[in-house]
């Protein structure tokens, strides 16, 4: 038991000094002319920091994120605890309480908040003690427009990019908004702060400002492209045709090739002969949920030649072509 308790409290010393960068102390050199004796390892504790102080500030400064090991014990009661991971949700299971959010507080904060609930109906005196047994890889959170959507952990060693982070989740979708992004920051007290991203810039210089340093525990969040919004993705632009076509579903276009209404209609295996061509309707949904349609005078651009009023289509667009009135005599 000794030994057990001798290596936690120098373990807590290393992950503290890991959390706040502190360092271990140097070694004093020999005086000149004395051979030194090999050097032993020591255990590496904060300068100036007692084994006491090193406790009280992991359990008061370090904060529980999804992942960490925990540990769970109640003086009163030995059927309440838990031994195990934090969920992805923050929570841990514990007898009578069922699951119960601990992650973003510290040791001593869930304590607190484990008496509250356990004295509310349950003991006349609760003495819960939380301690952080293993903590998780770092990592960050990326959501929204990218093909696979989730948490990417620091590399062993260094720092994690936003550009690492989207590169992680395999880029962008077609209709992400690569100027929109944001990144949600929570500080020590709980708060949350939202920093624009600009993903588009931050690719134009990898090593530049704009490819911000993420932080543990940020949130990168992609939102989908509004009307006339550049994308950068690996992919295709999928563009939606129905009616009269001699093919009509989905268009495709690879990444690289700009699509356009002209490219769109070829693609579809052209109009057929009830097409009315010349009031195509183009259908468009924008990031704030409205919709929009435009009419397009196809037979102008086609068959009078008026390419250069040709334009560029959108990932979602969608092309409409009615039939026309047919008159019998």
């Amino acid at each position: 038991m000794l030994v057990l308790l001798l290596w936690g409290v120098a373990g807590l010393g290393v992950a503290l000094a890991a959390e706040t960068g502190a360092q271990p102390a140097a070694a004093t050199p020999a005086p000149a002319g004395v051979t030194a004796a090999p050097a032993q390892p020591a255990p590496v504790q904060p300068a100036s920091t007692s084994d006491d102080e090193v406790v009280r500030q992991y359990r008061e400064r370090i904060r529980i994120r999804p992942g960490d090991t925990i540990a769970v014990r109640l003086k009163e009661d030995d059927e309440v605890k838990y031994d195990g991971e934090v969920s992805a949700a923050g929570l841990i299971p514990l007898p009578y309480l069922g699951n119960f959010t601990i992650a973003g507080k510290t040791a001593k904060e869930v304590e607190q908040a484990l008496r509250v609930a356990l004295e509310r109906d349950l003991y006349t005196h609760a003495t819960p003690s939380v301690l952080i047994v293993k903590r998780a890889p770092r990592s960050v959170s990326v959501f929204g427009a990218v093909p696979r959507p989730g948490r990417v952990a620091f590399p062993a060693a260094g720092d994690l990019t936003m550009i690492d982070a989207v590169t992680a989740v395999d880029g962008l979708t077609s209709w992400a908004d690569a100027h929109g992004a944001y990144i949600l920051r929570t500080g020590p007290d709980g708060s949350r702060t939202k920093v624009p991203a600009d993903i588009a810039k931050a690719y134009e210089a990898l090593d530049g400002p704009a490819n911000l340093p993420l932080s543990d525990n940020d949130v990168l969040f992609v939102p989908s492209a509004g009307t006339g919004s550049r994308v950068l993705s690996a992919a295709p632009v999928e563009i939606i045709i129905s009616g009269e076509v001699t093919n009509p579903g989905v268009v495709s276009f690879p990444p690289g090739e700009k699509p356009t209404f002209v490219r769109a209609i070829f693609r579809a295996g052209n109009f057929t002969q009830y097409a009315k061509t010349s009031s195509v309707r183009l259908v468009r949904y924008n990031q704030d949920g409205t919709r929009t349609t435009k009419t397009v005078d196809a037979k102008r651009i086609i068959q009078d030649g008026y390419m250069d009023e040709d334009f560029e289509l959108f990932a979602g667009d969608m092309i409409i072509v009615d039939e026309k009135n047919i008159v019998f005599k």
